[in-house]
């Protein structure tokens, strides 16, 4: 019975429409520029959004490092997501994300010990970020969308960093009037 409902809330679901919940996951590998250095890095993103309008979703994104000692190991961010195109229900569709938040820039750096010998000591701090990506969404069904494109991210403070990857990933949308129709006692509107 849970598994035809949330059939129903995903086949209704009208891509990007108003009332439109997004939800999905990115891999996202990047170089790190710090301080002269670069670093190689893996991150894994989760995103929630909610389609204020056909075009725009506004929403939150997580971010946690799949590498020990990198940068940006945790990150919360507000994002706001833009599709550009005429038509609704599109195959393919560019899209651009810009958002805003906290980041723990976590790095290791090494302290003088002695004449030529150094510890690698990892510093912690919670910083500002801000971070845009673009690139296009493949949509082999109307809820769900595959995604690859380039990101851009700058975490702030003393020991601030340039980030440039590629990210990969997965969007599925749930309509609000699906989920209102299935679960008519359990969703409230957003509005």
């Amino acid at each position: 019975m849970t598994t035809c409902s949330l059939l129903t809330v995903f086949a209704a679901a009208q891509g990007q429409s108003t009332g439109t919940l997004m939800f999905g996951a990115n891999v996202l590998s990047s170089s790190v520029y710090h301080a002269g250095n670069t670093q190689q890095v893996q991150n894994f993103q989760a995103r929630v959004g909610y389609f204020v309008s056909n075009k725009v979703a506004v929403g939150l994104c997580l971010e946690t490092g799949l590498n020990d000692n990198k940068a940006v190991p945790f990150g919360l961010t507000l994002m706001s997501r833009y599709y550009a195109g005429k038509k609704t229900q599109q195959v393919v569709k560019i899209f651009a994300e810009v958002g805003a938040g906290l980041a723990d820039n976590k790095l290791v750096h090494a302290a003088a010990i002695g004449d030529d010998m150094y510890l690698a000591v990892p510093q912690s701090s919670l910083q500002g970020t801000a971070y845009f990506t673009t690139g296009i969404s493949i949509f082999p069904a109307h809820w769900v969308a595959l995604e690859l494109g380039p990101e851009y991210r700058y975490v702030s403070g003393q020991n601030y960093v340039h980030r440039l990857g590629v990210s990969a990933g997965i969007k599925i949308f749930a309509g609000e009037r699906a989920f209102k129709k299935t679960f008519p006692n359990k969703f409230h509107s957003l509005y």
